[in-house]
């Protein structure tokens, strides 16, 4: 269809969006003023939807959307802004716009890298998607690194210790446009491994996940009076 090619969806999602089944994005609403803004209609009904519905309808859908991503899920020490974020990043998703990049998820504690791996796989498929988990050191047989390819999302756990042939999956699906999260306890940037590490600046979102202090922890670090004088 070619409006649906002048605006960058596809002709399934563009159908689901004028039934009103979908909500549009910012991004998508940028292409159809960019094609069609010459009409002062058009421009008026973008402004609408931005003042009256985005704010509304779309989170409506996220939030009564199919999938059980939801941050109570997520272990608590890792802070909301983030728990938000990958949850925020799931949501998208099955609406097929706006997320291409995927997840960098760093953490000293590899429990925790293992809880939310777990969390983003199970979110994921109960929305519909095709997922698939790899170690990082896995050396995939031809059938499974189509597999890889194939999948909607691909999860690999501890980046840090990636194979030859993950580094090199990785890197396809950043061309091919593809969402991977990837775990590690080590910093992105950290990587010694060049082409992964371009690969992975290119494809994903850095996302912290180490615990936050607690009020009383830091409570209890503050020294005292009492401290002083010892």
């Amino acid at each position: 269809m070619q409006i649906a090619q002048r605006i960058g969806v596809s002709a399934k999602l563009f159908y689901n969006m004028r039934l009103g089944h979908r909500p549009l994005s910012v991004g998508t609403l940028s292409e159809i003023a960019r094609a069609f803004g010459a009409d002062y209609r058009v421009r008026e009904a973008v402004m609408h939807y931005l003042a009256l519905e985005y704010q509304t309808f779309g989170r409506d859908i996220l939030r009564k959307g199919k999938g059980s991503a939801s941050t109570r899920y997520l272990p608590e020490t890792i802070s909301y802004h983030n728990r938000w974020r990958i949850v925020t990043w799931i949501g998208r998703l099955p609406f097929g716009e706006g997320v291409q990049r995927g997840l960098y998820l760093v953490a000293a504690e590899p429990g925790i890298l293992s809880a939310v791996s777990r969390f983003v796989a199970d979110a994921t498929g109960d929305s519909g998607l095709g997922v698939l988990t790899i170690a990082g050191n896995t050396r995939p047989s031809a059938s499974h690194t189509a597999a890889a390819i194939a999948a909607n999302v691909l999860i690999v756990d501890r980046i840090d210790f990636a194979s030859e042939d993950v580094s090199a999956l990785i890197a396809r699906r950043a061309d091919a446009q593809k969402p991977t999260v990837v775990t590690s306890c080590i910093d992105r940037d950290t990587l010694s491994d060049g082409p992964l590490l371009r690969a992975l600046r290119t494809a994903t979102e850095l996302v912290r996940l180490d615990a936050v202090p607690s009020a009383k922890a830091s409570k209890r670090a503050t020294p005292t009076r009492d401290d002083a004088l010892a």
